[in-house]
């Protein structure tokens, strides 16, 4: 995997020591960046993953988390630096990488996120091999798009242990040809009388987090708001109700739409953090 860590001295403190850590994907030239915190205290931690809502944008970190005994990575999906200025990140998502959902949308080998599943799943074997890892609790979280990788990470993995999902993105897209609320990032809203769209339809199928949900045996806890605009409540209940895990726990918020509340947050990462073996 080759990988590259870069000392952060700003971020880091007394505590934690924080990186830009990058590392080699499956796809050759293209690098998967993160911002990797650490406990300075000699010993093994369990690590923790947030992989990143959508957009272009900097990656901050989980250092306050790190600061509770545990490894965590911020995840980078675009093959970015993350410690460039505000602008860079702007200008990107306003030209290259605008649009990027819908990006080789024709084909399973050229879809964006068929990169971003891979590169996900690749920083989970890089974690694995840190010497501080304690070797058996390695968790992912994150929401909406976060959430769809959370789901695809256990799916996948069976490094992942557990998962904390909110809102998950990319799960019941085609559902708006069957004429029912589908899930973001709306394609098949906006190009529902395609001619093509069929064939396009069995192409996302492929990458959508409801095909992955019905393969997740993890713990899991997951939570989404009745009044979620992005992420229709219906998506996310189609997934869930795809997940064999037999353990397995939802907290809905009726009135919340596409955010979480910091207590409801809080409780999900207890619960993920309470499977730790």
């Amino acid at each position: 995997m080759n990988p590259e860590m870069q000392l952060l001295p700003d971020l880091s403190t007394d505590t934690v020591a924080v990186y830009e850590v990058s590392i080699q994907a499956v796809e050759p030239g293209f690098r998967v960046h993160g911002i990797l915190a650490m406990p300075q205290a000699e010993g093994k931690y369990p690590v923790v993953m947030r992989a990143p809502g959508a957009g272009v944008h900097k990656i901050g970190g989980m250092i306050d988390e790190a600061k509770q005994g545990i490894i965590t990575l911020d995840l980078g999906i675009h093959g970015l630096s993350l410690t460039q200025p505000d602008s860079y990140y702007a200008n990107l998502a306003n030209g290259s990488l605008k649009d990027y959902p819908f990006q080789g949308i024709q084909s399973r080998q050229t879809y964006y996120y068929r990169r971003v599943y891979l590169s996900a799943l690749r920083m989970v074997d890089y974690l694995s091999t840190l010497p501080q890892f304690d070797g058996s609790n390695l968790y992912v979280c994150g929401g909406s798009q976060g959430g769809a990788l959370s789901l695809v990470c256990a799916a996948l993995s069976p490094k992942v242990t557990a998962i904390e999902c909110f809102f998950p993105a990319l799960a019941d897209q085609e559902a708006y040809l069957h004429g029912r609320a589908g899930g973001w990032p709306h394609y098949f809203y906006a190009h529902r009388s395609d001619p093509e769209i069929r064939a396009i339809a069995d192409q996302m199928a492929y990458f959508d987090a409801a095909n992955f949900a019905r393969l997740i045996t993890k713990p899991m806890f997951m939570s989404f708001g009745l009044a979620d605009l992005t992420c229709a409540p219906t998506c996310t209940y189609s997934t869930w109700n795809a997940i064999p895990s037999a353990d397995k726990r939802l907290v809905i918020t009726p009135q919340i739409g596409h955010w979480r509340n910091l207590d409801v947050w809080a409780q999900g990462w207890q619960w993920m953090l309470n499977h730790k073996k």
